[in-house]
């Protein structure tokens, strides 16, 4: 049974379940929102006040500082105890929100160029003002990327192969993928309030599954 936490969103996610793979752990929403409905979603309507986790309306100067809240500082600390980001240069954020992972290491690392790809309005202007070029469509990227973050993302995809294809193109040979998705072990399941708007659902093997399918290799 697929459970959305907002009555609201039927419009997006009609006649939904969800299936599980038990060969691979992997799980996924059928049938599958239109790409024309997930867009406006996204584009529109996830980040619009009065809907969590965005509750509550925070004037412009708030919102710059949640860089360092400390999820994000959790993050820094991970991902350099794992790579050298002196020598990256370029940085993408795939869906990346107001950009506050990038930002944060932008802080620490002068030297990195801030790319990312994120279709909410509502983040247009602090992701302009940190200084990324935001690229609305995927296919616009012309430069080879050091390192690729997404961080609660591709949960809410409607295919992951698709994108992992493009992060392979555009991914330096020695390049990064460095990312966090909910952990939906059988223990998940259990109890959960909800599970809308995500659409993929993922465990260690299932990861570890498509690292394989896409011939990456697994430093953590």
């Amino acid at each position: 049974e697929y459970k959305l936490e907002i009555r609201e969103d039927l419009k997006y996610f009609q006649d939904a379940q969800i299936y599980r793979c038990n060969e691979c752990d992997f799980a996924f929403v059928d049938p599958m929102p239109s790409s024309e409905d997930l867009n406006y979603f996204y584009e529109k309507v996830y980040r619009s006040n009065g809907r969590p986790p965005y509750l509550v309306s925070e004037n412009y100067e708030d919102q710059k500082k949640h860089y360092l809240e400390d999820k994000n500082l959790s993050y820094l600390l991970y991902l350099t105890s794992l790579i050298d980001v002196r020598k990256i240069k370029n940085l993408y954020d795939f869906g990346g929100g107001d950009g506050d992972l990038g930002f944060a290491l932008k802080k620490r690392f002068p030297h990195l160029n801030l790319s990312c790809t994120e279709g909410d309005t509502y983040c247009d202007q602090i992701l302009t003002d940190r200084g990324y070029t935001n690229y609305k469509n995927l296919d616009d990227i012309n430069k080879k990327i050091d390192l690729i973050v997404t961080t609660h993302s591709m949960e809410h995809l409607p295919d992951i192969n698709s994108i992992f294809e493009k992060f392979s193109e555009i991914l330096n040979p020695k390049g990064y993928i460095f990312f966090e998705v909910p952990n939906c072990s059988k223990e998940y399941w259990q109890g959960r309030p909800y599970d809308g708007p995500h659409l993929l659902f993922y465990t260690k093997k299932s990861i570890e599954k498509l690292a394989e399918k896409h011939g990456y290799d697994l430093i953590n």
